[in-house]
């Protein structure tokens, strides 16, 4: 079962399932943050790789990469030309030019940073040139 497929079991869970399924969440975060601890920076980050292995410790706050520098890897691998002005509260905030590439970027982020909520974009300002006032 994917993640997907767990999300939309909980989502139709009688509600007094809900406490029983945090106390299974929190119990097996426990013993993923003691696997975590006892491995080297880069058998976690190889971990971290794997998709559904990310997804895991993004849950239980244990990723060795923070989530802006996810989102800006994601974006950078689009190929798309696109800015990360800031991650924040769940949301990463873009520039881009291309509007036609924005779905493509948007699905990058997500999948690469599961922590963020929503992926905004936000107006690119065009230049404008102020020329000085000459007084006579």
């Amino acid at each position: 079962m994917d993640v997907a497929g767990v999300e939309r079991l909980i989502d139709e869970a009688d509600e007094r399932c809900l406490p029983v399924v945090a106390a299974l969440v929190e119990m097996y975060g426990e013993g993923l943050a003691r696997v975590v601890g006892s491995l080297s920076d880069a058998e976690v980050a190889k971990l971290a790789e794997d998709p559904l292995l990310a997804h895991l410790l993004v849950l239980h706050d244990l990723h060795p990469v923070s989530a802006e520098n996810r989102v800006r890897q994601a974006v950078a691998a689009t190929g798309a030309y696109a800015v990360v002005v800031g991650v924040e509260d769940g949301v990463a905030r873009l520039r881009a030019a291309d509007d036609g590439r924005r779905q493509v970027v948007a699905e990058a982020v997500t999948g690469a940073a599961p922590d963020i909520d929503r992926v905004e974009f936000v107006d690119i300002l065009e230049p404008q040139v102020v020329l000085p006032q000459v007084r006579g």
